[in-house]
């Protein structure tokens, strides 16, 4: 049995060298260079995909109201992008502004981003009250902010109507409870071409809530695993029973090589997790009826969230530079250009997302109505460690090779550990 385990990107965010370099800061506003000086030349980094043409949009107008600002973009795409953001920062590379993600935890822990207070409360252009506060906060840090997030990503289920109805099951809405969703999973779970073997499932989700059950990961003050008590216990259990006493959702291990999204489209799964990125391809790429609504409730409601936004490298050389161009990046008109694929913080588009994003599926107020809801991670810079372990003892009680009880025990025994580890390196 494998003990504690430490991922690639870990080792390099915790090792001394990283943590030294990325804690250089520079602090407070530039102001504006004397006339004749040279143009500033500005480095933003992305993970790539459709907001780089937004971006490049902003950057045009960026430039255009400030001639003496260039930018120029690199793309570190897919895993490895937190990775070269970090590599980057820790070796102190030309590097202004940085996309942030689910990162976020990790570099703001580190003081590798820059503290954005007097910026945000000195400029009188910059309204914040504008912006969703829930989402904003989560770029806060020790009561700083190392960033601003442009966009809200959150949890919703999509279902296939046209199985729903030769199944002859209601159509899913926003009052379903965990037992509709068994209900209906189990008249969607059939043998269609009769040689015996299931083929269209009920259901394929990574995870149902933890949160639903009434179970945090970890303890409110961060120092503990919280998931080995009986709500996390009924949490797992029924997990595992989707797939081994229900069989209405096919074992992780048996589609490892199939991609969530794909699976849905070919019919194959009636229920899938949908999340707000999900959209654009969901409309390319299916052809039947089909529509999505909040996560069901069981002892609570609770719907995973993350956001996208844009932070300030802490060793940035032009502070005000990047605050400007940070504000194009976050701006109406650039969350407006991304709105079929996230949720705006800003606040005026949110009714604009649903408008927008008809007529498939038409049940899109189901993400705003998810948002008071919404049970983002736990804020840890060791959160990346945590998930996985939290991850390998779970599939390990999937597979039957420990029982819920062991699995849970085993978290909790390593989880405490990466967390012990983490505040006395």
């Amino acid at each position: 049995m494998k003990g504690l385990r430490r991922s690639f990107l870990s080792r390099i965010a915790r090792s001394p060298i990283v943590i030294g370099l990325a804690c250089c800061l520079l602090a407070g506003c530039g102001k504006n260079r004397a006339e004749g000086e040279k143009p500033v030349e500005l480095v933003l980094l992305t993970a790539g995909g459709s907001p780089d043409a937004a971006c490049l949009k902003q950057i045009e107008r960026l430039q255009k109201d400030h001639p003496d600002i260039h930018v120029e973009i690199i793309t570190a795409p897919g895993n490895e992008y937190y990775t070269k953001a970090m590599t980057m920062m820790a070796g102190r590379a030309r590097l202004d502004v940085v996309w942030m993600g689910s990162g976020f935890d990790m570099f703001a822990s580190r003081g590798a981003l820059l503290d954005l207070n007097s910026q945000i409360k000195k400029d009188p252009d910059f309204d914040l009250s504008a912006y969703f506060a829930p989402i904003v906060k989560r770029y806060q840090y020790e009561g700083k902010f190392y960033g601003f997030p442009y966009g809200i990503d959150i949890q919703v289920m999509a279902y296939n109507q046209d199985l729903f109805d030769k199944a002859g099951a209601p159509h899913m809405n926003d009052s379903w409870t965990l037992e509709d969703l068994v209900g209906a999973a189990r008249k969607l779970t059939r043998d269609t071409d009769g040689d015996g073997r299931v083929d269209q499932y009920g259901l394929n989700v990574e995870d149902v809530r933890h949160k639903i059950f009434g179970a945090d990961i970890l303890t409110e003050n961060l120092r503990k695993f919280a998931l080995n008590t009986p709500e996390g216990l009924a949490w797992l259990k029924f997990n595992i029973d989707l797939v081994h006493k229900y069989k209405v959702m096919p074992s992780q291990m048996d589609d490892e090589s199939v991609d969530r999204l794909a699976i849905f489209c070919m019919g194959r799964v009636a229920i899938v997790d949908c999340y707000t990125w999900d959209l654009p391809e969901l409309k390319k790429r299916v052809n039947f009826r089909w529509d999505v609504a909040m996560a069901p409730k069981g002892k609570l409601r609770s719907a995973w969230v993350s956001s996208s936004g844009f932070a300030i490298a802490g060793h940035t050389q032009h502070p005000w530079e990047s605050w400007l161009l940070l504000k194009y990046l976050v701006s109406r008109e650039f969350q407006k250009m991304v709105i079929h694929e996230t949720i705006p913080t800003y606040l005026p588009l949110q009714t604009e997302f649903v408008r927008d994003n008809l007529p498939i599926p038409v049940n899109m107020e189901a993400f705003i109505k998810s948002l008071p809801y919404m049970n983002p991670s736990p804020r840890i810079g060791c959160k990346q460690e945590v998930n996985a372990e939290i991850k390998h003892w779970r599939q390990l009680a999937f597979l039957g090779k420990l029982s819920p009880e062991e699995a849970l025990a085993q978290a909790e025994l390593n989880v405490n550990k990466i967390l012990e580890e983490y505040r006395n390196p």
